[in-house]
């Protein structure tokens, strides 16, 4: 029989995977320390629960409920909407760490076969070397796999991805528990290593392609954002042509207006003057007033359509736009983020009665060079979501909110949405510095 150590030493690989369950979480750059204290306290008192039920019962219920009580802990305790990354994240981490049980169970069976030894936690040094070069690999990639957590949004990949990790932990454990019910005569523990490392190499090949799918997949996406937003450019150079096409003509004519006043007003029919004057203003409309928000002609053009726009609908309208003149961040990425932030807060304004519909608009920068971009608009409550993002309830192309994310992340920085039941709220913040 092999002289199993109690549940407490198996339970000391868990630092390891705490450390790596905190890293990998998507958003573990804003995890506040609360939640991290949170999650560690937990995980010390599921590791103490399952000491003790080691010492009264049996080892296999003592690792139910550490992996148990341990993805509870991870689940509640960090603040990540997405339960499919986590779940995927704990498997993926736990069959990484489920080798490291095998690995002391087998080396003591060739090291120590027919004999019996006491057991210290010297003889565990295997399996902790194994988790130290885990975490290692792992803080080597941690940026690269973080980011991909974060940009990928393919619910058929997160749907299915934790299930290989997860029968491979399931495999590894059972070997673990099972090896010592098990007769020294029935087990060979060279195949059983030769089985382990084909299992590893598995689970090497199957991270290998998930990272590469997941990559493509982001890459994929990027592309589609980027056609997007060239798309919107497009709209806007055409709006940009109509309207100096309109200028030029509207010069083109005014010599023949001028000359037709003039002669209306020397033959004195001012009837017939402001018959004419009323004809002509009906045709050719003022140009709109314009309020200058920024020292970007292109984005007060935006703005300024929106606001009319807004203005139309019977939007009320709180936007206290101040935006520095030393500013490294493009004027078309400027535009395509008010652009989208404006036209879904528009449209998701015109699903409330007038009384009910405002935006307010809050854009600034700090002294370190961010800069902070917030809106907040009334809605119905009514959301539509697609691979996680937002979409329009209009026409349904989630193409804003998801071009602002990637304009945001170009800059090095972020793009969040909150949908409440009454106000819909984005928060962009950027980098002030080039791309």
């Amino acid at each position: 029989m092999i002289p199993f150590s109690d549940i407490t030493f198996f339970g000391i690989v868990l630092i390891g995977a705490m450390i790596i369950l905190l890293l990998s979480c998507p958003d573990n750059d804003r995890i506040s320390d609360k939640e991290k204290i949170l999650f560690m306290a937990a995980v010390l008192i599921v590791i103490g629960i399952s000491a003790f039920i080691d010492s009264r019962y049996s080892m296999a219920a003592a690792l139910f409920v550490l992996i148990c009580g341990s993805y509870l802990s991870y689940i509640y305790s960090l603040k990540e909407p997405d339960l499919k990354k986590k779940s995927f994240i704990f498997c993926l981490t736990t069959s990484l760490l489920s080798f490291s049980a095998c690995i002391f169970v087998y080396s003591y069976l060739i090291l120590y076969s027919g004999r019996q030894i006491s057991l210290s936690i010297w003889y565990l040094a295997p399996m902790y070397l194994y988790c130290i070069l885990v975490l290692l690999c792992f803080y080597q990639r941690r940026r690269s796999a973080v980011h991909l957590i974060r940009t990928c949004n393919d619910t058929n990949f997160w749907n299915s991805a934790w299930l290989v990790p997860f029968i491979i932990a399931s495999i590894n454990i059972y070997m673990a528990i099972a090896v010592e019910r098990i007769p020294a005569r029935y087990l060979n523990p060279y195949r059983a290593v030769a089985a382990e490392v084909i299992l590893f190499l598995l689970l090497c090949l199957y991270i290998e392609h998930s990272y590469k799918y997941a990559s493509d997949k982001v890459k994929l996406c990027r592309a589609e954002d980027e056609t997007e937003r060239l798309q919107m450019e497009a709209e806007y150079y055409k709006n940009d042509l109509s309207n100096i096409k309109d200028s030029s003509r509207i010069r083109h004519d005014f010599r023949q207006i001028m000359i037709t006043m003039q002669t209306l007003l020397a033959q004195q029919k001012y009837d017939d003057l402001n018959e004419f004057m009323d004809q002509y203003f009906k045709d050719n409309p003022l140009p709109e007033s314009t309020i200058k928000y920024t020292r970007s002609n292109p984005l007060n053009a935006v703005l300024n359509h929106y606001r009319s726009s807004a203005e139309n609908d019977h939007i009320r309208l709180n936007w206290k736009i101040s935006i520095p003149e030393a500013l490294q961040i493009s004027e078309t990425d400027l535009c395509i983020i008010f652009g989208n932030l404006l036209s879904n807060a528009v449209s998701a304004c015109m699903t409330v009665p007038e009384e009910k519909r405002y935006i307010e608009l809050k854009a600034e920068a700090d002294v370190n060079g961010y800069l902070y971009i917030t809106q907040v608009n009334s809605y119905d409550g009514n959301t539509r979501m697609k691979n996680n993002r937002y979409l329009s309830t209009t026409n349904g192309s989630g193409i804003g909110l998801g071009s602002v994310q990637q304009t945001a992340e170009k800059y090095h920085g972020m793009a969040e949405f909150h949908a409440g039941q009454t106000e819909f709220v984005s928060s962009v913040m950027l980098v002030n510095q080039a791309p």
